[in-house]
């Protein structure tokens, strides 16, 4: 997760590598298929790039990548000079500060109204433990085991009739 939300905000461009910093959006060798194998060769700054304070791309790289020139042209150089700074990129400041972090991580759970009614004080925390596992179908049942490689002979116990499962333990018809 730390690694994927920076974003390099472009100074001189000294310290961005061009191909596998996320300076552009994504790195530019992601966007281009580029493999890991190759992308760790690819050492060029985005300074590399730049002259008189334009951009600079080679026709060869712009015939092998239709696109380049285009993504690049939407980023823009700074007229005055100053250092690359890695910014986290879902802070107001940029800056990656705890708060933030936990802020970023709780978004990604979602709430389920459930979690309330079995984790809290008047429920054992052995029983919720149960009652989670079963909803995640994480019991141990013959089903579950059966599925995991386990070679069991199994019979529900209610109905006799099929093989002891996550249903049979919730007392619903097999």
């Amino acid at each position: 997760m730390i690694l994927e939300n920076p974003i390099w905000l472009l100074g001189k461009g000294e310290k961005i590598n061009f191909w596998n910093d996320r300076w552009c959006g994504q790195t530019l060798a992601s966007l281009f298929n580029i493999t890991d194998h190759i992308s760790s060769f690819l050492t060029s700054s985005v300074s590399d790039y730049i002259h008189n304070g334009h951009w600079n791309i080679h026709v060869g790289l712009q015939l092998k990548f239709p696109n380049l020139a285009h993504l690049v042209q939407q980023i823009t150089i700074p007229i005055e000079e100053r250092c690359d700074s890695l910014q986290w990129k879902h802070s107001q400041v940029g800056d990656l500060e705890l708060k933030e972090a936990y802020s970023f991580k709780h978004q990604q759970f979602q709430d389920l109204p459930w979690a309330k009614l079995i984790w809290n004080d008047d429920v054992p925390p052995s029983k919720s433990l149960f009652i989670w596992r079963m909803i995640h179908g994480k019991i141990p049942t013959d089903e579950n085991l059966m599925a995991r490689g386990c070679n069991i002979s199994s019979m529900c116990s209610l109905c006799f009739n099929h093989v002891e499962s996550s249903c049979s333990l919730k007392f619903l018809p097999c």
